[in-house]
C-alpha cells in the first residue's frame, strides 16, 4: 500500500496505515482518526474499529503483565501499570468524559462494556461483537489477563488522561 506524498488519504486509509504500524503512538492515532471522521465512518467501519481494539490489546505483553501482577503489586503499582497500557489510552481517547468526537461518540457505535451494549439496540448478530469488552474476550490472553484488560479500559473511561501516566514508548 504505497502512497505518494501528493495523495489525499481517506480516513479508512489513514486507519489502515496506523494499524499496520508497530509504533504504539501511531497505532493509537487510529482512534483519533475514528473520532475525527464522524459517526457515519465509525458505523460503516465497525470491523476496522474492532481490528483497532485488537491491535491495541496486542501492543502490551499481557502474559508478562499478569505474571508480574501475581507477584503482589500494590494498588498504586497496578494503577500505574494499567495506565501505561494501550487499552487504557484507547479507552480514555474514545470513552472518557473529556473525549471529543465529531458527530456523536464511540458509544453510539460500539459500547465499551457488555452491560452498556445490552442496554442499547446496537447488537450486531452477524459478528456477535457488540462492545469493546466482547472484542477483548476474543483476545488470546483474555483467559488469563481479562480482568486486568477490562480494568484498564474501565480506568481509561473514568480517568482524566492529563492525570494518567504518559504513554510509554
Amino acid at each position: 500500500m504505497g502512497y505518494s506524498g501528493d495523495e489525499l488519504l481517506t480516513p479508512r486509509q489513514l486507519v489502515e496505515i496506523c494499524l499496520k504500524s508497530e509504533h504504539r503512538e501511531l497505532v493509537l492515532r487510529a482512534f483519533d482518526v475514528f473520532a475525527w471522521a464522524g459517526n457515519a465512518f465509525r458505523s460503516n467501519n465497525t470491523s476496522l474499529l474492532e481490528a483497532a481494539w485488537t491491535h491495541a490489546a496486542d501492543l502490551d505483553d499481557w502474559a508478562k503483565i499478569i505474571q508480574s501482577s501475581k507477584k503482589g503489586w500494590s494498588d498504586e503499582e497496578t494503577v500505574q501499570k494499567l495506565e501505561s497500557t494501550a487499552l487504557f489510552h484507547a479507552s480514555n481517547r474514545c470513552y472518557s468524559a473529556k473525549s471529543i468526537c465529531y458527530e456523536g461518540g464511540f458509544r453510539d457505535v460500539l459500547p465499551l462494556l457488555q452491560e452498556d451494549a445490552e442496554l442499547s439496540d446496537l447488537k450486531d448478530t452477524s459478528t456477535g461483537k457488540w462492545s469493546v469488552e466482547t472484542i477483548l474476550m476474543q483476545h488470546q490472553n483474555f483467559p488469563d489477563s481479562g480482568e486486568l484488560m477490562l480494568t484498564a479500559i474501565r480506568m481509561g473511561k473514568c480517568v482524566d488522561a492529563e492525570d494518567a501516566s504518559l504513554m510509554s514508548d
